[in-house]
């Protein structure tokens, strides 16, 4: 006997195995999952996002499984969320399903989904499903609180002098989308950079807790590629940028992992894309205090360049020559 498909078993009864997965953390929760709606309590500024996984655009089914993918539809959601120095609260699921897909296979990313919202702390609070033509599509709106007395950090707040921070080690991502397109060999780096592209950890709580205590200007999470991102900053800000080669690259990883692409690694830190990391704007007084506060949630943090006056474009000094900075990330339209 063949493996069950949504099919076999029909809308009401698909939505009850993925409810059956679904687990709710939030004690301000008055309504959950189930009803026409979800109700929750909340004091503080709302914050929304929603973004998508979209089979054969964002993911491969042969390159990752269920239950990771589950935690990855949440993770880049609530990744905008860190961004604008907000607390997760709950995420909607949307689930368009081509009517051959597996029950096993929804089931395992129902249980993803569970486990993405509990590393934020919350849980899936709603959502929908529909059928789909030809392949699955993960649609999620996140829900997010800013904690009373604490102003939502934007993107345009930079300003000139003020370092550039970069949290954990953009590039990873974009090494592991070459090396699945191209194959490779098995390394501890090469894993490392797989493991950063299917299961993102994006720092959500530190980007909570540095807007708390006013520790940045602005702040941006690298999901198009940090060139990209950064120039979407700048632009915002009205200043430009100046950093470092050798920040850029204190990865020893990539390093290891574009030696065996053979492509320079600024290249895959610049535009990669889908780090799911924060870019920020620290002034000078607040960056050791920046710096013990990433030390104490675990989360590690350089500064590869500062902000500099808008003529002086978007650049990066290498071997002491100065070299612009090209617009090359993700575009979904390019």
């Amino acid at each position: 006997m063949g493996c069950l498909t949504v099919s076999d078993l029909g809308e009401i009864e698909l939505v009850e195995r993925i409810l059956d997965k679904l687990s709710v953390l939030n004690s301000d929760l008055q309504i959950g999952p189930g009803d026409d709606a979800a109700v929750l309590e909340i004091g503080g500024s709302v914050v929304l996002t929603t973004d998508s996984q979209h089979e054969g655009i964002h993911y491969c089914a042969e390159w990752i499984a269920p239950e990771v993918l589950g935690r990855r539809a949440i993770a880049v959601n609530a990744s905008d969320l860190g961004a604008m120095g907000a607390r997760p609260r709950g995420f909607l699921v949307a689930l368009a399903l081509p009517t051959s897909t597996e029950l096993d296979w929804v089931v395992s990313l129902a249980e993803g989904l569970r486990q993405g919202a509990e590393r934020f702390g919350t849980s899936i609070l709603g959502g929908d499903v529909a059928a789909a033509a030809d392949r699955v599509s993960i649609n999620v709106t996140a829900l997010g609180e800013i904690e009373e007395g604490t102003e939502p950090v934007e993107r345009g707040g930079a300003t000139e002098g003020t370092w550039c921070f970069v949290t954990g080690w953009p590039g990873r991502a974009g090494a592991a989308r070459r090396m699945f397109r191209t194959g490779y060999k098995s390394s501890s780096a090469f894993e490392a950079c797989i493991d950063a592209f299917l299961d993102p950890r994006p720092p959500v709580t530190f980007g909570g807790r540095i807007a708390s205590q006013g520790l940045v200007r602005a702040m941006i999470d690298i999901s198009d590629g940090l060139a990209v991102d950064l120039e979407r900053m700048c632009l915002a800000s009205g200043v430009g940028a100046r950093l470092d080669a050798e920040m850029l690259v204190a990865d020893t990883v990539l390093i290891d992992v574009a030696a065996g692409l053979d492509i320079d690694p600024i290249k895959l830190v610049l535009g990669g894309g889908e780090d799911y990391e924060l870019l920020c704007s620290v002034a000078n007084e607040k960056a050791q205090t920046f710096r013990a506060l990433a030390a104490e949630e675990g989360v590690e943090v350089r500064a590869i360049g500062r902000f500099v006056a808008a003529d002086e474009g978007v650049t990066f000094v290498r071997a002491g020559e100065v070299e612009t900075i090209s617009r090359d990330g993700w575009d979904h339209f390019a």
